[in-house]
């Protein structure tokens, strides 16, 4: 709120425009802090060793609530802004995380799941980029060509190869989840599911777009060439 008038192309933005610039700027913040404490914390050996269900993982609680303080902040937007931030996908996507977060540490259970799902929001920074730059005006320079071919790279590495491979740790391990509490059996499972869902289904806008802007392109330089 206090830098961002300090971007020219933000002063030219309409109300709802300046409203989603601002909310892209915290939405950024988040994903990048969140996606680098989450990573360290997977791959750095802290929270997984032989068990997928039970293992602890020492400071991930942190990034889970500070993951969970920023989906408060968004629902707060949608709903004193309803006509501006409403998203019914975006409404369910926060409500699995602020549901099944904290119960996973709350539980003592599959905590190392909560902190693996928070290396989705890798894709958020140039989702957020994508439509800065768009409602920029930039629209037709090749930053923003590349950015989205990046976005829908990390999307499809963070959140669906990444997700894909823990649905096969799942499976694999699909005996300690039958052994953990009956409150995570019951909001996981069906969790994780829907998640996965929401990710394919965003996944597939994305191919879509990308596929649009790049026969753009290549109609622009036909018609530059001639």
């Amino acid at each position: 709120y206090v830098l961002c008038p300090l971007i020219p192309a933000y002063n030219k933005l309409s109300f709802k425009e300046k409203m989603y610039w601002v909310s892209s700027c915290v939405s950024t913040t988040h994903a990048v802090i969140t996606t680098i404490g989450s990573f360290s914390h997977v791959f750095g050996g802290e929270c997984y060793t032989e068990s997928l269900c039970f293992q602890r993982c020492e400071g991930g609680e942190f990034y889970v609530a500070f993951t969970l303080g920023y989906f408060f902040y968004d629902y707060s937007l949608m709903w004193i802004f309803f006509n501006i931030f409403w998203s019914p996908a975006t409404f369910l996507h926060h409500f699995i995380a602020v549901v099944t977060g904290p119960i996973t540490f709350l539980i003592d259970h599959c905590q190392y799941i909560s902190v693996l799902f928070l290396i989705t929001e890798a894709s958020t920074p140039f989702v957020n980029f994508r439509w800065m730059m768009e409602t920029a005006g930039l629209r037709r320079g090749r930053t923003y060509v590349i950015n989205g071919l990046i976005m829908v790279a990390v999307f499809f590495v963070a959140r669906i190869v990444l997700m894909t491979k823990f649905a096969i740790e799942f499976y694999t391990y699909f005996h300690e989840f039958n052994q953990t509490n009956t409150i995570a059996k019951a909001i996981l499972g069906p969790s994780m599911t829907a998640v996965y869902c929401l990710n394919t289904f965003w996944f597939y806008k994305m191919v879509r777009g990308a596929i649009k802007v790049l026969s753009e392109s290549t109609t622009d330089k036909t018609a530059k060439s001639q």
